[in-house]
């Protein structure tokens, strides 16, 4: 036996020693899980010379990308362009896609703040770092209202 098979299985008999003698912290573990924070999905839709940003859970769809400030984002990306690319320079965010194969990248994004979102494919001679869309970071009381003035409904 190796000796990551043997590590995985003493920290798995381990983590069962914990939860039997433990019995009340795994409530509390589980009940950690519940509050943690949702990750907000949204779906990102290329076509090589615009994006467009659909908020499924609210109803809501734009060519902004809009983000709650310390929000876990999981981005949902598609293209029908030959390859696109989502470049956010200041939130240090680069994501390829392919023509019709979706790829997802989960994002953290921290303090409120405007970006741009760039072009980085050379698919014609103006199209190299052309800013595609704007977007803000906001905080969450923004980012609400934002939902609300597209006509989306919060849950």
């Amino acid at each position: 036996m190796n000796m990551t098979k043997s590590r995985v299985r003493i920290l798995t008999l381990a983590m069962i020693g914990i939860l039997i003698q433990g019995g009340g912290d795994a409530v509390s573990v589980a009940q950690a899980a519940d509050t943690a924070p949702s990750i907000l999905k949204i779906d990102a839709a290329g076509d090589g010379t615009k994006w467009q940003f659909i908020y499924s859970q609210f109803g809501v769809q734009s060519n902004q990308l809009q983000m709650p400030a310390n929000q876990k984002v999981e981005l949902n990306i598609s293209t029908t362009a030959t390859s696109d690319s989502l470049w956010i320079p200041q939130l240090g965010i680069k994501i390829d896609a392919n023509p019709f194969q979706d790829v997802s990248k989960q994002i953290s994004v921290g303090k409120p703040r405007k970006f741009s979102i760039m072009s980085v494919n050379l698919c014609n001679a103006h199209n190299k770092h052309m800013v595609l869309g704007n977007g803000n970071v906001t905080t969450t009381s923004s980012f609400e209202s934002w939902i609300k003035s597209q006509g989306g409904r919060l849950a």
